[in-house]
């Protein structure tokens, strides 16, 4: 094997090892209803074997079977994302008996796996291979749907689901590309399987304490219903907008939870598992709103960086300046700067 070839088979890899050490990691955890990270195991593993499939075929004459078993696991991958939208975005979700029935064009292609054709030019592989595409972008629609009506703004569970089902799409498409000759390298469905996995584990790295929430499921052990966090939640969030209590740099959970008339503890849970937050993230979230409208306000546009900081509920202008880049994507005088553009610029100059 030439050099640019184990490059190719290196860099195609990345996105199977990772996937596969996922599926292994979440399977282990919280093997309980609704069963989210099971679903989402499964889900990985079935990928991980159809795009191993394709990088294998790349490089080795693979025999019938096995180039239809990658099919027959693209036939399922579809079904599992779509009830795992489901598990995890729905709060009455169950596993019903009926759901196998999504998964009967997989154990279709599976029992015959050994007589459909699979090779360039055959119409009948042209046939199938383009429901098998047309199946996977049925089930993208239905997963879109249902994080359409049932996400949550602000909810971490809701951007990681639509992470995940855009970058399934994405995937396919080139892999449709492919079929119609319109990309010619065939290892760039592999590819964009490595750069999806690749972009979810940085959005697991940089949002830790919400993964956390989502996968380890913190606070399995707690006794606080559903629907008492949501209540609890606005309350929270009405203390905060009303009465500008981010305001005080000196706020703590336990002050906060006095307010309310709560545990430290239950106020710490429901900001986590409602916003996807912590504490800290969600009081540096107004604190930055607040701090964006001061910049717009006209009565407080001039006012110096620090006194907007000070304003805002922070101790220092570093912490400022940190906070709202990461939160906004630009620093303060960016920001400001976008709201006033120079004197020349208005000018036309």
């Amino acid at each position: 094997m030439s050099a640019i070839k184990l490059l190719l088979f290196f860099v195609t890899s990345i996105g199977i090892s990772l996937s596969l050490l996922y599926s292994f990691l979440l399977y282990r955890w919280d093997k309980r209803p609704p069963y989210s990270n099971q679903i989402l195991a499964i889900l990985l593993l079935f990928l991980s074997l159809r795009i191993g499939k394709s990088v294998f075929y790349n490089f080795v004459d693979l025999p019938l079977i096995i180039k239809n078993f990658g099919l027959a696991f693209n036939l399922a991958v579809g079904p599992l994302l779509l009830l795992y939208g489901q598990s995890l975005l729905k709060s009455n979700f169950k596993l019903k008996r009926r759901d196998i029935l999504h998964f009967i064009p997989s154990f279709i292609y599976l029992l015959f796996s050994w007589i459909i054709p699979n090779a360039q030019g055959n119409p009948i592989w042209q046939l199938s291979y383009s429901l098998v595409l047309f199946q996977s972008f049925c089930y993208v629609y239905l997963s879109w749907k249902v994080w359409y009506t049932y996400s949550e703004s602000k909810d971490f569970k809701s951007t990681w689901y639509l992470s995940l089902t855009l970058g399934l799409g994405s995937m396919w498409i080139v892999y449709l590309l492919i079929f119609i000759n319109l990309i010619p390298v065939y290892l760039a469905g592999a590819f964009s399987f490595t750069l999806l996995v690749c972009i979810l584990t940085y959005l697991i790295i940089k949002e830790k304490s919400r993964v956390e929430a989502v996968f380890l499921k913190k606070y399995k052990t707690s006794s606080l219903k559903k629907e008492d966090s949501l209540l609890i939640m606005k309350k929270i969030e009405s203390v905060l907008s009303e009465e500008h209590l981010f305001l005080d740099p000196k706020l703590t959970l336990d002050h906060l939870a006095k307010k309310i008339g709560t545990h430290p503890k239950t106020i710490s849970q429901v900001i986590n598992e409602n916003s996807g937050q912590n504490f800290a993230r969600l009081i540096n979230s107004h604190r930055i709103q607040y701090a964006q409208k001061l910049f717009s306000d006209p009565n407080t546009r001039d006012h110096k960086v620090i006194a907007i900081a000070l304003e805002s509920g922070f101790n220092s202008l570093s912490s400022f300046n940190a906070v709202f880049k990461q939160q906004v994507g630009m620093t303060p005088t960016q920001f400001r700067q976008k709201l006033s553009p120079p004197l020349n610029q208005k000018m036309g100059l």
